[in-house]
């Protein structure tokens, strides 16, 4: 077995004058949003919250629009108007990411998980589930939380986003980590695995 872990260079690309953006302080969510991708709990566990819901709106990018079953959840927990989706090209997403917050991502269990690489990459700090490879790929460089938990996902997005100092840090110590996840570093990998294989 040959583990061979993914890279971004969404960081490469220079950055636009975005002159339509209105988003103030947010949370961004990046990706599909269904089943083990866990989004419910963590809007569930933001909506709790009088604190964040105060100070920060949620952004979801991609997954496409929401569902009937989902703009029903958002009505039911009172965050309607504080949870938006959008779509967006590379370029755009690399803004959502330089100007967010923090990114969340709470899946229950990821293989690799892209979106926290491409955060890390752009000095966006991450909070994070312990779902399946994550703590792996994002190392110190993250919060994390049990995704099956709401109150914890609460408390600790609570806790983190107060602490300026701790964001600072999750940002410096990111932009290392991602220096590891490079499409470069991917494909040598990859043809060293089949360079064995013909040995």
């Amino acid at each position: 077995i040959s583990v061979t872990y993914l890279g971004s260079n969404l960081h490469l690309l220079p950055e636009k004058d975005m002159g339509t953006f209105t988003h103030s302080e947010y949370i961004l969510y990046v990706g599909k949003r269904g089943g083990y991708k866990n989004f419910l709990n963590f809007v569930t566990a933001y909506s709790h919250s009088k604190s964040l819901k105060s100070s920060f709106s949620v952004v979801a990018v991609g997954g496409g629009g929401f569902t009937p079953n989902e703009i029903a959840d958002l009505q039911k927990l009172g965050i309607a108007g504080k949870v938006s989706q959008v779509g967006a090209n590379d370029h755009q997403l690399a803004m959502y990411y330089r100007n967010a917050a923090c990114l969340v991502y709470p899946s229950l269990y990821e293989g690799f998980g892209l979106p926290p690489v491409e955060a890390m990459s752009l000095k966006c700090a991450v909070i994070a589930s312990t779902g399946g490879s994550i703590p792996e790929i994002c190392k110190d460089a993250a919060e994390y939380f049990d995704p099956s938990a709401i109150d914890y996902i609460e408390q600790v997005l609570s806790a983190t986003l107060a602490d300026e100092q701790r964001i600072h840090e999750m940002c410096q110590s990111g932009l290392v980590v991602a220096e590891s996840f490079t499409w470069e570093k991917t494909s040598s990998t990859t043809l060293n695995a089949y360079k064995k294989l013909i040995d």
